[in-house]
Parts: structure tokens; sequence; C-alpha cells
């Protein structure tokens, strides 16, 4: 249990607007300012900050990492795998082996990234379909509260949508098209 202890607040009308009230941090309160006021001033003595929520909701979600962990990846198939994290994509990565992985990140908030990911996932089945060996990733660069995930940062996406691909672990080429994407394929392959 936290406590943070707030010096008193005063309530002091401002003469720049028109019947407003103003808040001022002050230890003494004069009387004639008492009277201008009309009113006592007010005082908070102590706020009390709860972080059991917050710390439990952490708990929640490296619980639900860890899981995440321990399930084995079918790297074969014909869907887009979401990067939940990036210790994530470092398992997936390793068991791609000298595989090309695509990885498309996201916005869920960019609408030309759902038709992004549509055509993306078209390109996934036709590319299982030919038995290529291209892993294709997706990943939401924004986590819970609106910050660029580890993912993000570690790649400095700094616009989305961003295609990024990627052998054995090394980073071999970066696009920002799908068009680009798509052209350079065929060569990355």
């Amino acid at each position: 249990m936290s406590a943070c202890i707030v010096s008193q607040l005063a309530l002091i009308p401002t003469p720049r607007f028109f019947g407003s009230v103003g808040i001022r941090r002050t230890n003494y309160l004069p009387g004639f300012q008492r009277r201008l006021t009309g009113s006592r001033p007010l005082s908070v003595t102590a706020l009390h900050i709860d972080r059991r929520q917050h710390l439990e909701l952490a708990w929640q979600r490296q619980q639900g990492e860890d899981e995440l962990l321990k399930v084995p990846i079918t790297l074969a198939g014909s869907t887009v795998i979401e990067v939940r994290s990036l210790a994530h994509l470092d398992q997936i990565v390793e068991g791609a082996g000298s595989a090309i992985v695509l990885l498309y990140l996201y916005s869920k908030s960019c609408g030309s990234c759902k038709e992004v990911l549509r055509h993306c996932s078209q390109l996934c089945h036709e590319n299982s379909q030919q038995k290529g060996g291209v892993l294709f990733l997706k990943h939401n660069i924004w986590n819970d509260f609106d910050d660029l995930t580890d993912v993000a940062r570690m790649y400095k996406a700094k616009a989305v949508p961003s295609f990024i691909f990627l052998t054995g672990g090394a980073m071999v080429s970066s696009f920002q098209t799908l068009l680009d994407v798509v052209c350079n394929f065929t060569q990355l392959i």
C-alpha cells in the first residue's frame, strides 16, 4: 500500500476569467483571500494509489506469454501466424531454420492494413500450395497501452503497413508497400 502526500490546494478567483476559479498549491491561505472566495480552502491530505489491479494484469500477461512459449509451433500451413512478443518471434524464427520469414507489421486501427492483410493471406495460401519455403507472420505494433511493442522498436517501425524479410534471424530487406513485396518476392525466394 503506497500513499502520496499532496500539499494543500486552495481555490482562488483568477482575474483572467470572469467568475471562474483556479487551483493554486499553497501551504497557508490568508484570511482576506478566504473572504474573497467566500468558502474555506480545499485541502487534500493524502492520496491512495492502489497498484494491485495493475500488478495482477501484468502477472496474467506474463503467465499467458509463458504458456504461449511452451506450445510447439507448427510452421507448415496456409495461415498467417500472429506474433505476440519478441520472445515468441525468436522462437518462430529459430524453428523456421533457413526458411524465409515475412513479418508483416500492422496496426488494428489502420484501414489499409486490414486490406493488405487479406492480400497477404492470399499470398500465404498460394505459397503453401506451391510448397514454397516462406513463413508468413503478422504483428500489431501497438500494445494494450498504445506504446510501441518490443518487436516494432527492434525493427524501427515508423509507419504501417511494413514488411520485413528475415532469413536465419537476420533482416534481409524491408518494404512499405505490398507492391514492393510482390515485385521482390520472387527475387528473395
